[in-house]
């Protein structure tokens, strides 16, 4: 099985560390880990149990398929300006770390199917704003800030 990017980059969030400190305690470069946050170049799987201890994750964290979302209501909405990026991005990803840890935990479970929907939104409620209505659709759809990918 592979590495999965995604949560190799979730884990070094959920940590506050840089790509730097990441290679430092696995012994490999910055440019090498952000080539595997990219998914540039896949992850040593023989280096995945030093990436589990230092990191302090099980090494099955790596190879899961990650369900991303944007953290729901006024997630630090008030204090988005002040509050650094770092600290921002460090919380969505434990907040994406429980997600999973609460998903696995549904599959024990018997629920009726997610119902999701896109709002109907009048845009004259924004001024016109498109800008607006999009960030009102990802908040809905619970899409996290930033690109998305494999749309």
């Amino acid at each position: 099985m592979k590495v999965n990017p995604v949560m190799l980059q979730m884990a070094r969030e959920c940590r506050g560390w840089t790509q730097r400190d990441v290679g430092v305690a696995i012994g490999v470069s910055q440019a090498a880990i952000a080539k595997y946050e990219l998914g540039q170049m896949d992850f040593p799987v023989d280096e995945l149990d030093a990436l589990s201890e230092a990191m302090d994750f099980e090494p099955e964290f790596f190879l899961q398929v990650p369900l991303r979302v944007a953290p729901g209501g006024d997630f630090l909405y008030r204090k988005r300006a002040t509050v650094k990026a770092k600290v921002r991005k460090r919380v969505a990803a434990e907040v994406n770390i429980r997600m999973l840890q609460v998903d696995r935990l549904l599959e024990y479970v018997d629920l009726d199917a997610d119902h999701r929907s896109i709002p109907a939104l009048d845009p004259a409620q924004f001024n016109g704003r498109v800008s607006n209505v999009a960030d009102r659709v990802r908040h809905a759809l619970r899409i996290p800030d930033g690109p998305i990918r494999n749309l």
